[in-house]
């Protein structure tokens, strides 16, 4: 496999990875909003803000890797 296949490999990967944290802040972001709507700020809904806050820093990361990825195909 060439190098830029290498990369194009793992820029697909990174966005696919992309793909699936945006899935879980949209299911995470329900949750909480409906069990704030509710009034049941137990556990369940602390927990769902914690998740969303990392999710957000792992969609951050992910972000950041394609844009070094995308760079580095530019340079191939």
């Amino acid at each position: 496999m060439s190098k830029l296949d290498a990369v194009k490999e793992t820029l697909n990967t990174l966005r696919a990875i992309l793909a699936i944290v945006a899935a879980f802040l949209i299911a995470f972001g329900g949750v909480a909003g409906s069990l704030y709507d509710k009034g049941n700020m137990g556990l369940l809904f602390w927990l769902s803000i914690g998740l969303i806050v990392v999710f957000v820093s792992m969609g951050f990361l992910a972000m950041q890797k394609i844009a070094q990825k995308t760079k580095e195909i530019e340079e191939l």
